[in-house]
């Protein structure tokens, strides 16, 4: 296979997900999508069809095989190892009303519905089964880890140890992916009726929640993106995916889970994030220029990523 039908095949594999983005951009842009709907649509797929998804890929997974691999554990040694590296960058060069929000940047990615979409068009129901378990441990790392992380180095944010809790265990995704692997785990079958229903309804999940996505991008941010931002997107996109990328691959990861860890690595920041820095009374514009510019960025950096390593033959 030559060069061009190498990225053509991975093209292909992105073009579909990030279309659907631009989509969502012009249906807006021409008042096809009015703000209720986005509103209504989003909260439809964060509270029932994303956890439902979630939810029955776990089930179908063989979650005990899954969780005997060192990716998952890897993952979240990663995940500590960005929000180290970045809090001694922000602690020394960043001012403190930025710095919880440029660390958030670096490791809350956009891994239910970017991360998971491509895991999915790349990979097929298999690649779900590991992005279904990987999207619910990336949930939790993400919540806990933003609310410490704000409660820190917030100037103005002080949670309760409930309100972490909270924030944890009453995440929708989570709670799909909890229920979906404990019944993996009983070997309790549920009737055929019930996961094809459940199947109709969550794979209403992507198609929607990436239109919302496009719906909610502002290119005036991404104009109006600063320094800051610009540097937040770098380190989301280029070096905290090449790294650790690299890592996994010489600790013997390979194949579709190397894949899925460079795939969850390497998605954008999540729009979550934004809400996060609000909650806290810190530069929620800086967040929100991140995601937009990350968003927009992410199309390059993740279909050029993923050429490079089939080019290497590790994926």
């Amino acid at each position: 296979m030559n060069h061009f039908e190498l990225f053509a095949q991975i093209f292909a594999v992105t073009a579909p997900i990030f279309s659907l983005v631009i989509i969502g951009l012009l249906l807006k842009r021409f008042n096809l999508l009015s703000d209720g709907f986005i509103n209504g649509a989003s909260m439809l797929v964060y509270k029932a069809t994303l956890p439902t998804l979630l939810g029955l890929a776990t089930y179908r997974a063989d979650v005990v095989g899954l969780l005997d691999s060192v990716l998952f554990g890897y993952y979240i040694l990663a995940n500590f190892a960005v929000v180290i590296l970045m809090g001694f960058v922000a602690y020394r060069w960043i001012r403190p009303y930025q710095r919880a929000v440029f660390i958030q940047a670096g490791f809350r990615g956009n891994h239910g519905i970017i991360a998971l979409a491509l895991v999915l068009s790349l990979y097929g129901d298999e690649g779900l089964q590991v992005a279904g378990l990987m999207a619910g441990l990336a949930g939790i790392l993400n919540n806990g880890l933003s609310v410490v992380l704000f409660s820190v180095f917030s100037t103005r944010y002080r949670p309760t140890p409930l309100v972490v809790a909270k924030e944890v265990v009453l995440n929708p995704m989570i709670i799909g992916v909890l229920i979906g692997a404990l019944l993996s785990l009983l070997h309790l079958r549920l009737p055929l009726w019930v996961e094809e229903s459940a199947q109709l309804f969550g794979s209403m999940s992507l198609p929607l929640a990436l239109l919302c996505i496009g719906a909610t991008l502002s290119l005036k941010a991404f104009r109006l993106s600063g320094w800051l931002a610009v540097n937040a997107t770098l380190v989301k996109l280029i070096w905290v995916p090449l790294l650790f990328t690299a890592i996994g691959a010489y600790l013997g990861i390979s194949g579709m889970e190397l894949g899925t860890l460079f795939l969850f690595l390497a998605s954008p920041t999540a729009a979550a994030s934004y809400v996060m820095a609000k909650i806290a009374g810190d530069d929620d514009e800086l967040a929100a220029n991140i995601i937009v510019l990350t968003t927009f960025v992410s199309m390059i950096t993740i279909t050029f990523g993923l050429y490079l390593l089939q080019l290497l033959a590790l994926i």
